[in-house]
C-alpha cells in the first residue's frame, strides 16, 4: 500500500514537472494512436480534459503499480509443502505474465517508450520498505511474540 502512494507521489509530481510525449504523438516515426482508432469514447474527449494529461508517459505507473501487484503475489504464493500443491509455483508463473503483459500492452499500444517502463519500475521500487528482505522475514509473515 505505501509503494502504492509514494509512486503516485512521485509519478505526479514528474508528470507535472517535466510533461513527455508518448510515442502514439510520433506519427513520422511509425507509431499509432490505437485508441484515437478504435475507441468510440476517445480519452481525450471534453467530458475527461481536466483528468487527462496527455503527456504523462515517464514514468509508467501503469507497468510499475503491475510490477507492485507481481510482487505481491510473488511474496504471498504458498511456498513449501501445502495441501494444494503446485499454487506456489502457478502464483509465481501468473504474477510474471501480469508485468510481461502489462509491458507489451504499454509498448505497442504507443502509449509508453520502453523507457517510461523502466522508469515505471524503479519508481515503484521506491516506495518499497527494504527492511522485511533485509531481515529475512517474508512480507505478511507473523513474528513470534
Amino acid at each position: 500500500r505505501n509503494a502504492f502512494g509514494v509512486s503516485a507521489a512521485i509519478g505526479l509530481t514528474l508528470y507535472f514537472a517535466v510533461p513527455l510525449a508518448p510515442p502514439r504523438f510520433f506519427p513520422d516515426l511509425c507509431f499509432v494512436d490505437t485508441m484515437a482508432l478504435f475507441a468510440e469514447a476517445y480519452y481525450q474527449a471534453q467530458e475527461v480534459g481536466l483528468f487527462v494529461n496527455p503527456y504523462a508517459a515517464m514514468p509508467s505507473l501503469h507497468f510499475g503499480w503491475a510490477v507492485l501487484i507481481a510482487i505481491g503475489l510473488w511474496l504471498g504464493r504458498p511456498v513449501g509443502q501445502t495441501r494444494w500443491g503446485l499454487l506456489g509455483p502457478v502464483v509465481g508463473f501468473f504474477a510474471s505474465l501480469i508485468v510481461i503483459g502489462q509491458f507489451f500492452a504499454i509498448v505497442l499500444t504507443g502509449n509508453h517508450w520502453i523507457l517510461d517502463a523502466v522508469a515505471g519500475a524503479l519508481v515503484a521500487g521506491a516506495g518499497l520498505d527494504p527492511l522485511p528482505a533485509q531481515r529475512g522475514l517474508r512480507v505478511g509473515a507473523r513474528t513470534p511474540k
